[in-house]
């Protein structure tokens, strides 16, 4: 009897030292690294401009995952218990293809377009022939290209989001370079100081932020505010301005009516030096319905609000 009791003590502590090493192991699995530089430069080129936000570095590709597994929808279980089931199965996944010390980049920036002179459908195509950019060596000048590039669009605005991919070679890390290939103009933005470095893992997991993108902050600053939520839409706004925002103009408008957004640069205003406004408007085939323009400006790698009229 003792013998036996003896046998289950020791098969339970293997059984529980393997399940600590295995918790341990899917743990650092969710450990991943991304350092952020600010740049915040406007170029202008003929029939487009690039506004380039920031460039991040990180160590790790999303791997696909699924969601909510089907065998889950077939057991059709309590809503609380689905969810812990999840929880418990993202845990021991391996979300991310990680490599130590190799890096990524990914440099993050909004075109802001001419509809009237480019279909929306082409402006990736203009991207590519009118600029180049990548990494560059400060020491020979040379230019190391991104080889991915990607972007997000819709056919109601004047402004995509737009990604430049490539790996990090640590012989192009002085700062990031723009080309025009009309005029053989450069723009070059050194990297002068640190990165601003951000560790995640599985109980600080990386939230998408909805202010990384224009329209996004305004139409969730506009939905927000819609829906009674005034405390959620002052979160897009500058604290600077929110004791005198002026939240009677937005009075004026429908959400629901809203089709049509126009993005633009404006430079100086208030106390600000780099302002963009989005004019929000509705149309019918006649009539200009709801016109409203937001000043906005990017900060603290956000996009923050400062004035609406």
């Amino acid at each position: 009897m003792l013998k036996k009791k003896g046998v289950l003590k020791w098969v339970l502590l293997v059984t529980l030292g393997t399940w600590l090493i295995v918790t341990v192991f899917f743990y650092f699995q969710h450990r991943i690294q991304v350092d952020t530089y600010y740049i915040g430069e406007y170029i202008e080129f003929d029939e487009f401009s690039v506004y380039v936000k920031n460039i991040e570095r990180y160590n790790y590709e999303l791997l696909n995952y699924r969601d909510y597994p089907e065998i889950l929808r077939k057991l059709k279980l309590p809503l609380k218990m689905s969810q812990a089931i999840m929880k418990i199965s993202y845990f021991y996944s391996q979300p991310y293809h990680i490599e130590k010390g190799v890096y990524k980049y990914r440099v993050n920036c909004e075109i802001i377009y001419n509809t009237e002179s480019i279909d929306w459908t082409y402006v990736s195509l203009e991207i590519y022939d009118k600029f180049s950019m990548g990494t560059y060596n400060e020491a020979s000048s040379s230019l190391e290209p991104p080889n991915i590039g990607g972007s997000s669009m819709a056919g109601n605005m004047n402004i995509i989001h737009y990604e430049f991919k490539a790996d990090w070679e640590e012989a192009y890390s002085s700062g990031l370079k723009f080309s025009n290939k009309e005029n053989g103009e450069d723009y070059l933005f050194p990297f002068e100081k640190p990165f601003l470095t951000n560790d995640y893992g599985y109980f600080n997991r990386r939230r998408v932020d909805r202010r990384q993108i224009s329209t996004d902050t305004i139409k969730y600053f506009l939905w927000n505010y819609d829906y009674g939520n005034s405390e959620e839409a002052e979160n897009y706004i500058n604290e600077d301005y929110v004791e005198n925002f002026p939240w009677s103009t937005l009075t004026q408008h429908e959400s629901s009516r809203i089709w049509n957004y126009e993005f633009s640069y404006l430079g100086r205003y208030m106390d600000k030096e780099k302002v963009f406004i989005m004019n929000i408007s509705n149309r019918n085939d006649t009539d200009l319905i709801r016109n409203l323009d937001i000043y906005m400006i990017y900060e603290d790698f956000k996009w923050q609000i400062i004035d609406a009229e």
